[in-house]
């Protein structure tokens, strides 16, 4: 039988000293009480404000750790809002919550939010998700777990015709070709498109296929067995293994070799290798 005495802090109690996360919900809906109340039930410091009045001085003197906003507020103007917490407040995590459209996730991408959720989801997946984020939050990122979407910033008619597009093409299961010159964000891209698509949850994997030794391209692309040559002492998965059910972007897939090629084509197009 193991047990710990009243004068011996368990884990929990440890993480009960611990400022609460601190969640405030920005939403004039109905269900907006019924949100506050199951995520203070999930032991977080939950509010709920029905107009953007006073927010400004809320997030300074408050300091949330996320902000759930609905795009659907009258008085919103989502990307100049948006710029100016994330200026003021750097470590807020903010949501979108709306109905699902690829107009409303293109404006989600334009606006610099972290996370997009459709309004008619379930409650359970916001409260999951904002733990993502919390997560995501305390610790180094992992892969697949939070993007910095914010470094996507500009307000020209081609920058909100690339939102246009991640949006169209982030639900979607179809390979996309990121074309650009070097430095101009074409990695960025990829992350939005992965962000904001149903494999957001799977690893995002990024491979400079410029700078991979030309003879063991194979081997880190698609893995290997031990024994398969020289070296080989073990098993070793490939990238596209490591990246099933997320995204895998191959940067500059342009410097490999045409026989690499043909054989990356012919896995691009059935999906399996």
């Amino acid at each position: 039988m193991s047990g710990g005495s009243a004068d011996t802090p368990t884990e929990k109690s440890i993480q009960s000293l611990a400022r609460q996360a601190r969640i405030l919900l920005v939403s004039d809906r109905p269900e907006g009480k019924e949100m506050v109340s199951r995520l203070c039930e999930e032991d977080y410091e939950a509010r709920l404000m029905e107009t953007l009045d006073g927010i400004d001085e809320v997030v300074s003197g408050w300091a949330p750790d996320v902000i759930a906003f609905d795009e659907a507020l009258p008085q919103l103007n989502r990307q100049e809002w948006v710029r100016h917490a994330k200026l003021t407040s750097p470590a807020v995590c903010l949501l979108l919550v709306d109905s699902y459209t690829p107009d409303t996730l293109a404006r989600a991408v334009e606006a610099g939010v972290e996370a997009f959720l459709p309004r008619d989801a379930p409650l359970q997946e916001l409260i999951r998700l904002i733990g993502q984020e919390l997560k995501a939050q305390s610790g180094p990122a992992q892969p697949g777990e939070r993007i910095a979407l914010s470094r996507m910033v500009g307000d020209s008619p081609e920058v909100r015709e690339i939102c246009r597009m991640v949006a169209v093409t982030a639900p979607s299961s179809a390979t996309v070709l990121i074309t650009g010159e070097s430095g101009t964000g074409k990695e960025l891209v990829a992350r939005a498109i992965h962000r904001f698509s149903p494999r957001r949850d799977q690893p995002f994997v990024a491979i400079n296929c410029g700078a991979m030794p030309e003879n063991l391209v194979e081997s880190k692309l698609f893995g290997h067995v031990k024994g398969a040559f020289t070296g080989a002492t073990s098993d070793r998965s490939g990238q596209f293994e490591i990246a099933d059910g997320g995204t895998l972007f191959l940067d500059e897939v342009g410097e490999l070799d045409p026989a690499i090629q043909v054989k990356l084509l012919r896995v691009l197009q059935e999906q399996t290798f």
